[in-house]
């Protein structure tokens, strides 16, 4: 499953945002730091530890879960 179908999918419930394209805007090391206070201790999910790890921090870095070009996220629906 793509972020794309993820946050459609949130988008279609009535979310303005999918969890995924909101976690690129706010920036993955952010929502790293976020999940850590919340939950010391608690392993970081491999999707975003994997893009941690290449230095992808979402919107910021021009790659996170999604690609990103003039402050757009590039989406691409597949499944």
């Amino acid at each position: 499953m793509t972020p794309a179908t993820i946050d459609g999918a949130m988008v279609a419930y009535g979310m303005p945002m999918g969890p995924l394209e909101l976690a690129d805007k706010v920036g993955l090391d952010v929502v790293r730091a976020a999940g850590e206070t919340l939950a010391p201790g608690a392993a970081a999910p491999k999707a975003l530890s994997s893009r941690l790890a290449q230095g992808h921090k979402g919107e910021k870095t021009g790659q996170g879960f999604y690609s990103w070009k003039g402050g757009k996220a590039i989406k691409q629906q597949k499944n």
